[in-house]
């Protein structure tokens, strides 16, 4: 399914670009969310359909409309906070809730009463049913907790792996070397598999993992970091810290730490592979979190930004349209619009499919 989203995509760019300026960053989201929209509700959408489209919309209300907040800060938080939109967001959160609870109410009327395969909210409701059975009510599996969780979950894994996909993509632009380099392997791995490359194929290209790995670790940087408390009494740098205080480690200053990471704000492969070309990843790269608690979308994640960066890279054309890459009027632009954030300024760049 993630290979047909794949050519759907690289499909979607190209035809728009001919009559229309195509926002990447949209083209992204709605490839990403319709893949997660699949693996969570079973159901898989056009992109002009109005499900997809509400729920990209909350997505992005909840990163744009909160401006000095993170999107993934609570919106109660907001009122406390001189010039945040706290209406505003408080809507955004409401319609994008409705949303979510109209898609789960649709999979539950609608689940399979065979043991033939689930979708992550039949899983869900499978394990409500279960906890009623037994207790005669469900307190872990509540309609409100499942809601919630989903709504969480696309929320957050929609925004954060759609930007280390066009933060790859725009890294590969300013750096053609590295990006024939990539080319290239993708062209070489399709020449010894019989049928379309499965995770497991485009993961033993090193080189454009090391990629992938580079781009997460510079867009984690974005993130506002790991939050957590502590179990014990400690004492860290003189600094005395008891138990049960709130602690946030930030992931911009650990993932751009020279001790670990010569040369940190450059886009640098390199730094994932040993002497051998293997993949090798320092223990405090943790763009995702860290123990029990890390990313619950971890794995799937990982596989999308794979397989769509794959294709990008095997059947588009990438280039830059200005050498001065930045471009401040974008009204008559004839190439594709690239956001890498909400407060980024616009970047022109040219995609067509390349000829066989």
């Amino acid at each position: 399914m993630m290979r047909k989203e794949a050519v759907r995509l690289c499909e979607f760019i190209t035809s728009t670009q001919q009559a229309e300026c195509c926002d990447l960053n949209r083209a992204l989201k709605l490839a990403v969310c319709n893949i997660m929209c699949y693996w969570i509700f079973g159901r898989y959408f056009d992109y002009k359909n109005e499900h997809l489209t509400r729920l990209i919309r909350g997505v992005n209300a909840m990163r744009e409309e909160s401006e000095c907040l993170h999107w993934s800060l609570s919106y109660q938080l907001a009122k406390y906070i001189p010039g945040t939109k706290s209406n505003a967001i408080s809507q955004s959160h409401s319609d994008f809730y409705s949303e979510v609870a109209s898609l789960v109410h649709q999979s539950k009327l609608t689940m399979k009463q065979s043991n033939t395969r689930f979708n992550y909210v039949e899983s869900l409701f499978n394990e409500q049913n279960k906890e009623i059975s037994t207790k005669g009510y469900s307190e872990s599996y509540s309609n409100t907790k499942i809601i919630s969780s989903i709504r969480d979950l696309l929320e957050c894994g929609v925004d954060s792996t759609s930007n280390v996909i066009y933060r790859l993509i725009l890294e590969l632009i300013s750096h053609p070397v590295i990006l024939r380099r990539c080319e290239k392997a993708t062209d070489e791995l399709l020449k010894h598999v019989d049928e379309q490359p499965s995770n497991k194929d485009i993961k033993s290209l090193n080189y454009l993992e090391a990629c992938r790995l580079e781009a997460l670790r510079l867009a984690s940087c974005e993130h506002p970091g790991i939050r957590r408390t502590c179990s014990d009494t400690v004492s860290v740098f003189g600094y005395r810290v008891y138990k049960g205080t709130p602690v946030h480690v930030r992931l911009d200053r650990l993932h751009k730490d020279t001790a670990t990471w010569p040369r940190p704000s450059e886009f640098y492969p390199e730094r994932f592979l040993d002497s051998q070309g293997a993949i090798s990843i320092p223990a405090n790269h943790i763009p995702l979190g860290v123990g029990n608690r890390c990313c619950p979308g971890d794995q799937l994640g990982k596989q999308i930004v794979r397989i769509l960066s794959f294709y990008l890279i095997n059947k588009i054309v990438l280039n830059v349209c200005n050498r001065k890459n930045l471009v401040d009027d974008t009204n008559n632009s004839n190439g594709l619009l690239f956001r890498v954030s909400c407060r980024a300024k616009t970047y022109r760049v040219g995609m067509e499919f390349k000829s066989c």
